[in-house]
């Protein structure tokens, strides 16, 4: 666990006050319990994740692509203004803050 979060303290970005990661959680739950702390700890803002475990459909903190869900945005901090959400299967894009940003999923298999 501690080397995947060391791994992830690499993939920080900042962008227009906002703090990203960019990860792919390869469909596991234990994966994504570590990102979501990761978030916490370090006060990362919004999360651009491929093959998510569940990306919840029912919170406004998630938005994924259409069909299998693979692509996924999730915003940690409610201060984010999200707007101009588009779901495709391939990719979801979302504006946040002013600024569109991209989460899609490549299959190796394809």
């Amino acid at each position: 666990q501690l080397q995947v979060v060391r791994r992830l303290q690499k993939q920080v970005e900042r962008c227009d006050g906002l703090n990203f990661v960019q990860c792919n959680l390869n469909h596991c739950h234990v994966a994504q319990d570590l990102v979501a702390q990761f978030m916490v700890e370090e006060r990362v803002d919004v999360a651009l994740i491929c093959d998510p475990y569940k990306a919840d459909s029912t919170s406004s903190a998630w938005h994924a692509s259409a069909g299998q869900r693979k692509a996924a945005i999730y915003v940690a901090n409610a201060g984010v203004t999200v707007a101009n959400v588009i779901s495709d299967p391939e990719f979801v894009s979302a504006r946040l803050n002013g600024v569109q940003v991209y989460s899609c999923y490549a299959s190796p298999n394809k």
